[in-house]
């Protein structure tokens, strides 16, 4: 089962790859480094401020340093995860308050640019998804369900030997396999709720036309 899954893996990570290779793969590698190197400057100036002499600045670095502590170990991220984390980071600071703290650090502009370079890597990765040939498209779709398939025998497996042979190996296995499917299932559902967010966001800016008075 696990030599299938890895010559299934590899399979699919061939077609990523090659699905990744259009036009906008080039574009979407400036945005990242963009929001990279902005996230990286943002990070720096919270943590040189929490020891300025200025009682202003300080102040300011320690609430953006508390606002921001979730979100630190951002550059050992895959992309994907790095897409969320800036959309987190957003929110977070557009909270009450949160405004004064940028401008006291003179990081207004460099907040704007990470946000506005991620919501340039999101557009134009869904572009690049949509370019992908359908054929490939599809084959990318069977695998997945193939793996899908395989995930669960294993787990299953996995599982039933952590019962009928319970020994340090198998529970830390299980242990470490149930820490993995938690964060998975959290960053799923924190896309989902972004996504959900986002519509209605979308939704309410949409104006209501007024009706006829009746007669």
């Amino acid at each position: 089962m696990r030599t299938a899954a890895y010559e299934k893996l590899a399979a699919l990570t061939d077609l990523v790859n090659e699905s990744k290779g259009s036009l906008t793969t080039e574009t979407l590698d400036v945005e990242d480094k963009t929001r990279e190197n902005g996230v990286s400057y943002l990070f720096a100036t919270v943590k040189q401020n929490l020891r300025s002499p200025f009682a202003p600045q300080m102040e300011a670095a320690k609430q953006l340093n508390f606002a921001l502590k979730g979100y630190y170990d951002f550059a050992r991220k895959p992309n994907q995860q790095q897409t969320a984390l800036i959309d987190g980071m957003g929110t977070d600071l557009a909270k009450p308050g949160m405004d004064a703290y940028l401008e006291a650090l003179h990081l207004t502009e460099t907040m704007g640019v990470i946000v506005e370079a991620n919501n340039r890597y999101k557009t134009l990765l869904n572009q690049r998804t949509y370019e992908a040939p359908a054929v490939k498209t599809a084959k990318i779709k069977e695998l997945r369900l193939e793996m899908d398939d395989l995930y669960d025998e294993m787990t299953t497996y996995a599982f039933a030997m952590s019962v009928i042979h319970p020994n340090d190996t198998n529970t830390a296995f299980i242990t470490d396999l149930n820490k993995l499917i938690t964060e998975v299932m959290n960053l799923y559902n924190q896309r989902i709720a972004q996504a959900q967010a986002a519509k209605r966001r979308k939704e309410e800016s949409i104006p209501v036309m007024p009706t006829e008075p009746e007669a």
